[in-house]
């Protein structure tokens, strides 16, 4: 999980990122079903007062860099 901490005031947290991995099944060109378990997002948050500061841009950008993805496919967790 990466945590976005503002240290300019009281310390306060800003946002998070949480990263895991989620069985899901996704259909190739021919329409055969496959299961995977590939690393997703599967939550985000940043604090409504620190919004559209790219605090969220940084918090992705920070995700990427620590996370090696070797041309894997990366997933957002839809779970509506």
């Amino acid at each position: 999980m990466c945590v976005f901490i503002n240290f300019s005031g009281k310390g306060s947290v800003v946002g998070l990122l949480k990263v895991g991995r989620k069985k899901l099944f996704v259909f190739d060109a021919a329409g055969v079903h496959h299961e995977m378990k590939p690393l997703c997002v599967l939550d985000f948050y940043v604090h409504e007062s620190k919004q559209r500061m790219g605090c969220g841009k940084a918090l992705y950008e920070y995700m990427l860099r620590v996370n090696v993805f070797a041309s894997a496919p990366f997933f957002i967790a839809n779970n509506f």
